[in-house]
């Protein structure tokens, strides 16, 4: 989605996630590295809450037969005991190239 919105604009874009491990550390790791952002570059961040049977998603938006709850995800299972997933911050940053 971000590709069609940016990619033909001339812009950069990295995209990252903040979530808590099994130990209740938060970790980050990027998912989309573009390069360094210049001084220009405009951010946004949302919190989301993930739960054990939230569908996977193919790349054009429709339902797999996998949920977080039965596969591997970027984030783990954060409290396997309850119906919450996880709890995840998504940020994206996009500049001008």
């Amino acid at each position: 989605m971000l590709e069609r919105r940016l990619g033909d604009r001339n812009a950069a874009y990295n995209v990252g996630i903040a979530y808590v491990d099994a130990d209740g550390v938060i970790r980050e790791r990027p998912l989309v590295r573009s390069g360094t952002p210049t001084d220009d570059a405009v951010r946004a961040a949302v919190t989301v809450t993930l739960y054990d049977d939230d569908p996977l998603l193919f790349a054009n938006g429709t339902a797999t037969d996998d949920t977080l709850g039965n596969t591997s995800f970027y984030a783990p299972d954060a409290s396997p005991s309850s119906h919450v997933y996880n709890v995840v911050r998504v940020e994206v940053v996009a500049w001008r190239v």
